[in-house]
């Protein structure tokens, strides 16, 4: 995949104006470094409305993304928020 950091996206969400793409690696959401699928779920986590940015690596080259997810990160379920102490 041509990096050693990110996540590897295995199935793209649709029905959103995010132009992530199966076999991206995202390396950033909005801002954040994501080094694992935890932390990627954790920073979607309720934001199926709100417009992303992200950095993701495609075919080798960097590449920003904007956009809003639209379906849910695995097509079954809708992200929660994680509850706060």
């Amino acid at each position: 995949f041509e990096t050693k950091d990110g996540v590897l996206v295995l199935r793209a969400p649709g029905g959103g104006t995010l132009a992530l793409k199966s076999g991206d690696v995202i390396q950033r959401i909005n801002g954040r470094s994501v080094a694992s699928p935890v932390a990627a779920w954790e920073e979607l986590a309720g934001v199926e409305d709100a417009t992303l940015k992200m950095d993701v690596i495609r075919h080798g080259k960097p590449l920003s993304l904007s956009g809003k997810l639209g379906a849910s990160i695995d097509g079954k379920h809708k992200p929660a928020r994680k509850p706060k102490d």
